[in-house]
């Protein structure tokens, strides 16, 4: 039978950047769709297909001119990593002859993105999607988020905010280690639709690291979490995008370094100040008041299916156990376990986390 999802899979599955981009976002989000259409949508993953070298060209032409001599001394028309809204190429700086990596927006992009996010828009008011979930998205925030993917100068300055912000961390400890390190960007060459930064070609995914590792798996996972969470706690920024993919790191002593930065948000005060509370309920074996804390500050509950209080109480008893697995004893931290714990239980309750 038709129905929302079924809508919902038909307009993504139309072949276009910004259709594949949305499917992407939409393919982890098992509890805003069915497990089924999050299956379906996940192929178009690895659908991202490079612009032509005359389309590089026209792009390097825009922003720098038909003569970028003075810029660069060798660009690789062969693109090193392409994605759904940019794609990274090899170039060496005629300056001083370091390699560097060239972030290039896709042509197009912004204006593809305009026009299906209103078409998105405009067949929810319409109710052809009927009362599936995908509404929890607020096709608003998701514009905005796009949008700033697509302005590689925001991504330039979210990139040297986490840079600094990191570098006060690892002058005030000596295990340099659980500090990350970043790509230098070069502001002098960077515009809205290419961003010029360090090229690492010194490092492994994590994803490769973790299959042979010098470092053991736990100690590397604590430090993902560790980088993570204090940036978020410490410094109120956040990498949204930080999935294994965005994740290298240096082979022979384990460090990490970050990139992909076109997502990169602020916490409140408030937000960060519910975090605080919410870990140190935590690690003080207050479980049932970490669920409340984080029910109440953390859970996008659309329907009102928490206002039951019944249900608020089982919700509250199941995610009590969750957090006590996870933060009850110090040491080696699972938080890719942590998180597919977290996702389990509000599966089971409909609802899901505040973020998009």
């Amino acid at each position: 039978t038709f129905s929302g999802d079924c809508a919902l899979l038909i307009v993504l599955t139309v072949d276009s950047p910004v259709v594949t981009k949305f499917a992407q976002l939409l393919s982890g989000r098992v509890d805003l769709i069915p497990q089924a259409v999050a299956d379906r949508l996940a192929f178009l993953q690895s659908r991202a297909p490079p612009m032509s070298p005359q389309e590089v060209e026209a792009a390097l032409c825009r922003c720098y001119g038909e003569d970028r001599s003075h810029l660069f001394a060798s660009f690789d028309m062969r693109p090193l990593a392409v994605g759904t809204v940019a794609q990274v190429h090899r170039a060496h700086l005629a300056s001083s002859g370091e390699p560097v990596a060239v972030k290039i927006v896709k042509r197009g992009m912004r204006k593809g993105l305009d026009r299906y996010l209103f078409l998105l828009r405009m067949l929810s008011r319409l109710g052809v999607f009927g009362r599936s979930k995908v509404a929890r998205l607020r096709v608003e925030h998701v514009t905005m988020m796009f949008r700033q993917q697509t302005d590689l100068n925001l991504e330039a300055a979210s990139m040297q905010a986490m840079q600094r912000e990191a570098q006060r961390h690892r002058v005030r400890r000596e295990d340099r280690c659980h500090v990350p390190d970043f790509p230098q960007a070069y502001s002098l060459f960077t515009m809205e639709n290419i961003l010029v930064m360090d090229l690492i070609d010194d490092c492994v995914s994590l994803q490769d690291f973790l299959a042979k590792p010098s470092v053991p798996v736990k100690v590397m996972l604590a430090r993902v979490g560790r980088i993570f969470y204090r940036s978020v706690m410490m410094d109120g920024l956040l990498h949204c995008d930080m999935h294994p993919g965005n994740i290298m790191v240096r082979p022979e002593f384990g460090r990490i370094v970050l990139l992909d930065f076109g997502l990169v948000g602020e916490l409140t005060e408030s937000e960060r100040v519910a975090l605080v509370a919410f870990h140190l309920a935590s690690v003080s074996n207050e479980f049932v008041f970490a669920a409340e804390i984080f029910v109440e500050n953390f859970v996008a509950d659309v329907d009102g299916r928490l206002s039951d209080e019944d249900v608020r109480i089982r919700c509250l008893v199941s995610l009590g156990p969750v957090f006590g697995a996870h933060f009850g004893e110090f040491g080696g931290w699972d938080f890719v376990g942590f998180s597919v714990d977290l996702e389990r239980v509000l599966k089971e309750f409909d609802v899901g986390v505040t973020s998009a």
